[in-house]
């Protein structure tokens, strides 16, 4: 057996990792752990579970291929960045990224911002770009245009949606983001410093933006050195409950920095099993086979 830990390399991808986000939430009458399982250059790339446990007995009740679920629950507060932080006016949409959570973020992005008239996206390969901005101009309704820089996706745009798997290069010029625009990003690595400096930032976790099993860089960096201090920034939640501001001012930008967290998994896992035992869907296993019986201690 040999444990490699911590890990031996300082920036993502690793060759291979584990990623293990546990939560447990009373108030869904539930708790679970994601697993996200990477080998990076192998066929199929590795995959990704959601384990829900019943709250009470803490016995299994589903296991989930989640997929699908990661894109919902890593571009979902894109959606709350967009009905929070951005300005209710916002026109414009810039999206760098082209895969799955993208995908969410720019449906979500327009959803919650029915202002937004125009989206412009930017990915290196031609064909994603395009394929991209077919699928969301006729998803959302606005027409999207593929562009060929990420300077020409952003530089005129309101609302910033970015999801790359860039991890250790800055996919974008911060002194490219116009006053005012409010950017939703999800990838550890993908921003430049200037970005961060030239924002308000608000976070999912604190905790995550400098814990993560790779901090999440460049907000950590400057963290470090004393150019933003965590203790004053807000989380996405005490926005949302009123307890701090998110935008203060028309021309402020607004960076949302979205590190995962467990709970938003779980939180999205057992919505979708409730759903699946609504509609019939899903195999049933029998729970005694998958739980571990243990005596008095």
């Amino acid at each position: 057996l040999r444990v490699v830990w911590p890990p031996n390399a300082e920036v993502r991808p690793y060759d291979k990792d584990i990623r293990i986000l546990p939560a447990i939430m009373p108030g869904l009458d539930v708790a679970g752990i994601h697993i996200v399982c990477n080998a990076h250059g192998q066929p199929g790339g590795g995959t990704s579970y959601q384990i829900l446990l019943d709250f009470t007995t803490f016995a299994p009740i589903a296991i989930m291929c989640d997929a699908r679920m990661h894109n919902v629950r890593a571009g979902g507060p894109t959606g709350l960045a967009a009905k929070y932080l951005a300005r209710p006016d916002s026109q414009t949409l810039g999206v760098i990224g082209s895969g799955g959570i993208a995908d969410v973020q720019a449906t979500v992005a327009c959803g919650q911002l029915p202002s937004i008239r125009s989206a412009k996206v930017y990915s290196p390969t031609p064909a994603h770009r395009e394929a991209f901005a077919r699928r969301l101009s006729e998803r959302t309704g606005v027409p999207f245009e593929p562009v060929d820089s990420a300077r020409e996706a952003i530089q005129h745009a309101d609302m910033v949606t970015i999801s790359t798997n860039s991890y250790n290069a800055p996919v974008l010029d911060g002194d490219d983001l116009k006053p005012g625009a409010t950017v939703a990003q999800v990838t550890p690595g993908e921003l430049d410093e200037r970005t961060v400096l030239r924002s308000r930032v608000v976070v999912t976790s604190k905790n995550r933006v400098l814990y993560d099993y790779t901090p999440w860089e460049p907000v950590a960096r400057i963290a470090r050195r004393g150019g933003l201090d965590l203790g004053e920034i807000p989380t996405l939640g005490e926005v949302l409950v009123g307890e701090k501001d998110g935008r203060r001012r028309d021309d402020e930008i607004v960076l949302l920095v979205s590190p995962g967290i467990g709970f938003c998994d779980t939180a999205v896992g057992r919505w979708v099993y409730d759903m699946a035992l609504k509609v019939g869907v899903g195999a049933e296993l029998d729970s005694r086979r998958l739980s571990q019986i243990r005596g008095p201690h």
